[in-house]
């Protein structure tokens, strides 16, 4: 994880398993807590936690978006087509 470095370069963790492991856990906001930082870094785990759960909001939204033209489109074509069997005097249904 992209958090794993600054951790060890600050000295936190000594090997960059623990560091990697602790920056998922607290990334995917899980927080287990078997992997505590000291005291005068601690706040950066949920710091992370909210990097993590921000980042999953705007990629959520804006799958989202990307695909609000493609529903808005299909739903045009629908109504452009009841319209255009309601012009021609078709029915619809029994």
């Amino acid at each position: 994880m992209l958090w794993g470095g600054p951790f060890l370069w600050l000295g936190e963790f000594d090997q960059p398993y623990d560091a990697i492991y602790h920056s998922a856990v607290n990334f995917s906001s899980l927080g287990y807590g078997d992997i505590v930082m000291t005291r005068e870094r601690r706040l950066l785990g949920p710091l992370e936690a909210v990097n993590g759960v921000l980042r999953d909001r705007l990629w959520h939204a804006s799958a989202c978006w990307m695909e609000l033209p493609w529903r808005v489109a299909h739903r045009w074509r629908d109504n452009c087509l009841e319209l255009l069997v309601f012009a021609l005097g078709f029915r619809l249904g029994p």
